[in-house]
């Protein structure tokens, strides 16, 4: 399952400048076929993408990531 320490360690192995599809491959490649198919749903469905946007942890997470528009 993907927690912020998977995300965290992640992150870490993709170094301090990877590019944007480095990131994904091994966001990707550490979740489980269930997990898989749930981002992908999640993703593909603009207003749940939107809602999971909308939250406080994304917000921040976006800022930290300087994504913040």
């Amino acid at each position: 399952m993907l927690n912020s320490d998977n995300i965290n360690d992640i992150l870490k192995k993709a170094g301090k400048n990877p590019d944007d599809g480095e990131i994904k491959q091994r966001l990707l490649a550490s979740l489980s076929p269930k997990d898989r198919e749930k981002l992908n749903n999640m993703l593909s469905d603009r207003a749940e993408l939107e809602r999971l946007l909308s939250t406080p942890k994304a917000k921040e997470l976006m800022k930290k990531f300087g994504k913040n528009g």
